[in-house]
C-alpha cells in the first residue's frame, strides 16, 4: 500500500540548488517518501544540477531498477495533482515510461517521467537530503546508449561538458557502456551516431549556464569519431 508522508517545501534538501528551478524544487519537495525511496533523478537535469552546472532543463527523470517498486498511476496522478498552483496535469504511458506533463497556474510547464530502468549501475549514487541522484558515469553511459537511436543536441551538450570536466576518454566510455548494458558494436555504432553533430545548429543548443561554441564542438566531436575508428581497428 501507498500512502502519501513526509511531504515538505524544500525538505529534500538543506540548501537551495542553484540550477533547478523553484518548481523543480518544490515539486521534488512534495514527493512522498514511498517515491524518494524507491526512486533516483538522472538524465541531464542531474547531470547539470548536482554536477557540471552547465545548463538548464525543465524535465525531472526519476526511475527505479524493476516494475515493482513502480507505485500505481493513481497514486502517482495524485500526487502530481496535489502540487501547489497546478492547473491542469496531462499523462502519457509509453512502454514502461511514465509521463506527466504538469501545467501550473502561471502557464509554465513540467515534464516529470516515472521510469523503470532495468539496468545495472556502474557506479554509487549520491544521497542528497532525501533525494538519491544518479552518478555521472551512470549517466554519460545512459545517454551514449541512448544515442545509439535518437538524435537529441543536448545529448552531444553533455557528453561535451562531461569529456571536458572528468578524466574519462570516449573510447573508455564506449567499453564502458557496452559492459553495463551488455551489448557488443558499440565502437562501430558510435563514431556512425557522432556524425549527426553536423546537424545541430546553435538554435537547437539548450539554455546553456556555461560558454560553448557550437562549431568548437561539432569539429571536435567529428574529430572524436574519426579517432575512435582508428583506435577499435589497432
Amino acid at each position: 500500500m501507498f500512502l502519501m508522508r513526509g511531504r515538505n517545501l524544500y525538505g529534500w534538501c538543506a540548501v537551495k540548488n542553484k540550477i533547478l528551478t523553484e518548481k523543480q524544487q518544490m515539486l521534488i519537495g512534495n514527493l512522498p517518501d514511498e517515491i524518494l525511496t524507491n526512486f533516483y533523478l538522472t538524465g541531464g537535469t542531474a547531470l547539470s544540477a548536482f554536477y557540471l552546472e552547465h545548463r538548464l532543463s525543465k524535465d525531472l527523470d526519476f526511475f527505479t531498477d524493476t516494475e515493482q517498486q513502480v507505485p500505481p498511476i493513481e497514486f502517482l496522478t495524485t500526487v502530481i495533482r496535489s502540487l501547489p498552483s497546478v492547473r491542469d496535469t496531462r499523462y502519457e504511458r509509453l512502454f514502461d515510461r511514465r509521463i506527466f506533463e504538469v501545467v501550473f497556474k502561471d502557464s509554465d510547464t513540467l515534464k516529470v517521467e516515472f521510469s523503470t530502468y532495468p539496468f545495472k549501475s556502474i557506479e554509487k549514487r549520491r544521497k542528497i537530503g532525501r533525494l538519491l541522484v544518479d552518478s555521472p558515469l551512470n549517466i554519460v553511459t545512459a545517454k551514449l546508449f541512448a544515442l545509439t537511436d535518437r538524435f537529441e543536441p543536448k545529448d552531444f551538450v553533455d557528453l561535451y561538458f562531461v569529456l571536458d570536466n572528468y578524466d574519462w576518454k570516449l573510447g573508455e566510455l564506449v567499453r564502458k557502456t557496452e559492459e553495463r548494458f551488455e551489448i557488443s558494436g558499440l565502437e562501430y555504432i558510435i563514431p556512425e551516431r557522432l556524425l549527426l553533430v553536423k546537424k545541430v545548429g546553435r538554435d537547437d543548443l539548450p539554455v546553456m549556464l556555461k560558454n560553448i561554441n557550437a562549431e568548437e564542438m561539432k569539429r571536435y566531436f567529428l574529430r572524436q569519431a574519426s579517432e575512435l575508428v582508428k583506435a577499435f581497428r589497432t
